[in-house]
C-alpha cells in the first residue's frame, strides 16, 4: 500500500514538475529580447544619424558617398560620410581645411567586426604607420579612441591620414578598439543592440599637417555637433530617456 501511494505520488509530481519547468522556460522567452523589440531604437539612431547637421560653426559639409564595398561588408542601419571644409579666411595657414566625419552604425554586432582603420585603411592603398591611444574631454564625458596615421603616396607626393577614431556599445558606453568592442559584445543579449563607429579624419600634405592641439578642437567641435546621435547609441533602448535627450541636445549645440 505505501508502494502503491509512493508510486501514484511520483506519477503525480513528474507532471508538475515539468509544467513547472514550462513555466520558467516561457518567464525566460518573455524576458529574453527579440530583434523586433529593438526596430524602435534603431529607427531612432538612424534619425539621429540622419540628423547631424552640415554646417558646422566656420565648417561647411557635404555628404559624400560609402564605397559599395563597405556598404556590402557592414550592412549599416545608419551611416553618414561628411566632408567639411573650413570657410574661415583667419584659420586657413593653421587649421586643416578640409576634414571628414563618419559615422556608422550597424544593427547587428558582428558586422562591426573587424571593420576598424588598421584593416580597412590598407586595403585601400594606405600604409600603416602608427597609433595610440586617445582621451578626449567632452564636457563631463571622456571619449576614449584611437588615433591611426596612415600615407599613401600619390605621384610622388606623400599625403598623411590621421583618423581619431572610437567605437560605441549601446547600454554600455564607448570602448577604445576592437578588441574591447568583442570585449563588450560578450553578452548574447548584445547582440541585438548592434554597434558603431565614429571617425574624424584629417588629410593633409606631409609637412603641411595641422598640429596636434588644432585637430583636438576640431575634433571637438565635430563630436558636439554629432552629440545628440552618439547619445542615442550609447544610452540604449532602455536607458534613453527625454532628459537624457535634452542633456545630450544641449551639449550638442555648445
Amino acid at each position: 500500500m505505501i508502494r502503491n501511494r509512493a508510486f501514484n505520488f511520483s506519477r503525480l509530481l513528474s507532471p508538475l514538475i515539468c509544467l513547472g519547468l514550462l513555466g520558467y522556460v516561457a518567464a525566460g522567452q518573455r524576458n529574453d529580447p527579440r530583434e523586433r523589440d529593438f526596430v524602435a531604437f534603431h529607427a531612432a539612431v538612424k534619425d539621429a544619424v540622419n540628423e547631424i547637421p552640415t554646417a558646422v560653426g566656420a565648417w561647411v559639409g557635404e555628404n559624400r558617398e560609402v564605397p559599395a564595398s563597405a556598404v556590402a561588408l557592414l550592412r549599416p542601419n545608419a551611416i553618414r560620410n561628411i566632408e567639411f571644409r573650413n570657410i574661415d579666411p583667419t584659420q586657413a595657414l593653421t587649421w586643416p581645411n578640409n576634414v571628414y566625419l563618419t559615422i556608422v552604425q550597424c544593427q547587428r554586432t558582428q558586422d562591426m567586426l573587424g571593420h576598424y582603420p588598421p584593416r580597412c585603411y590598407p586595403s585601400y592603398g594606405d600604409t600603416f604607420i602608427s597609433q595610440k591611444a586617445r582621451d578626449w574631454k567632452i564636457e563631463d564625458s571622456t571619449i576614449r579612441g584611437m588615433e591611426y596615421v596612415f600615407e599613401r603616396n600619390v605621384k610622388g607626393t606623400i599625403f598623411r591620414r590621421t583618423v581619431y577614431n572610437f567605437m560605441i556599445v549601446p547600454d554600455q558606453g564607448i570602448v577604445r578598439d576592437m578588441n574591447e568592442l568583442v570585449l563588450a559584445t560578450e553578452d548574447d543579449r548584445q547582440r541585438y543592440y548592434g554597434a558603431a563607429q565614429i571617425q574624424v579624419v584629417f588629410v593633409s600634405q606631409v609637412g603641411q599637417e595641422p598640429s596636434e592641439s588644432d585637430r583636438d578642437e576640431v575634433f571637438d567641435t565635430f563630436v558636439r555637433a554629432a552629440w545628440p546621435a552618439i547619445q542615442r547609441i550609447e544610452l540604449g533602448r532602455e536607458n534613453f530617456t527625454s532628459e537624457n535627450l535634452s542633456a545630450s541636445n544641449e551639449i550638442g549645440s555648445n
